[in-house]
């Protein structure tokens, strides 16, 4: 199941008219300033909290007269989808085809929203509806990243690694093969470390009992190391970064490029990546507006 489109009505600048966004690989807002990019942006991060509390500023011109309504329209359900929320709520929607369609509604400020599904059946919304639905929405919406024109060049390098190494991670995760080996490897070398020191544990533990003993007789102490679990997508960590070499320059990190090359990376890495079929556990969709001055 994938979500396929969002439908936003009187939150923050969008009034009741509505605005609708297909949701693809790769979503591009243009526009001039102050007509709603960054709107949009919120509206769907708003979406993705699973009925979060929402500020008095979301709300359209800030008046709490007129809910806040965030619809998902999610396609390409899967058989364990259906078992999981049930075969009712599906129907047919002339744009999409096979979907099903839920809701997040908002009437007060910071207060958690109530959610709706579409019943094909009544032909109307009703309170509820789709089972196991929040558990199974958090992973199959993708994952909100934002980036803003205004970030630093730090936090927009760290936000491209965490693109280019999530779908690593996922293949590490399932990989049966040579990293399954090297981890093999280190837990038995870990395991042989901790008989190595056994001596030097047990008489510290003893130590320690002697003296506990003394305040509480006969209560005793023992240590048991537990060999740490080795997970191989862990690897490739926070320290990681990106270097980009210009014509007669040495390789430097990308934080320290203009902000011309670090947009045109930007764009690049996002074009890349939408043409590899990687297959992630939540593939982020990547929230960007105004990124060209």
């Amino acid at each position: 199941m994938r979500l396929r489109a969002v439908r936003i009505l009187s939150f923050g600048c969008i009034g009741a008219e509505g605005c609708e966004v297909e949701i693809d690989r790769i979503v591009v807002l243009i526009g001039p300033n102050n007509v709603g990019k960054s709107t949009i942006l919120d509206a769907y991060e708003a979406f993705a909290s699973i009925g979060s509390p929402q500020p008095k500023s979301r709300f359209r011109n800030e008046g709490i007269g007129v809910p806040i309504t965030i619809e998902g329209v999610f396609t390409d359900l899967t058989d364990e989808d259906r078992g999981t929320i049930g075969s009712k709520w599906e129907h047919e929607d002339h744009r999409y085809g096979q979907c099903i369609r839920v809701k997040w509604e908002w009437t007060s400020p910071d207060e958690k929203g109530t959610k709706y599904s579409w019943d094909p059946v009544t032909k109307a919304w009703g309170k509820g509806g789709v089972g196991g639905w929040d558990t199974l929405i958090a992973s199959r919406i993708p994952a909100p990243l934002r980036v803003k024109p205004t970030d630093d060049p730090a936090t927009t390098e760290a936000q491209i690694v965490e693109i280019l190494t999530a779908a690593v991670k996922t293949s590490l995760k399932a990989d049966e093969g040579r990293a399954a080996a090297v981890r093999e490897h280190l837990i038995k070398l870990t395991a042989e470390l901790a008989t190595e020191i056994d001596a030097q544990l047990k008489d510290t533990t003893t130590r320690i009992a002697s003296r506990l003993a003394s305040v509480f007789p006969g209560y005793n102490v023992e240590f048991t190391p537990e060999v740490g679990k080795f997970e191989p997508e862990k690897i490739i960590g926070a320290g990681s970064y990106i270097k980009v070499q210009g014509v007669g320059d040495p390789l430097l990190p990308l934080a320290q490029q203009g902000a011309g090359v670090r947009r045109t990376f930007l764009w690049s890495a996002i074009g890349a990546l939408a043409d590899l079929d990687l297959s992630m556990e939540r593939p982020p969709l990547l929230l960007t507006g105004s990124v060209f001055s």
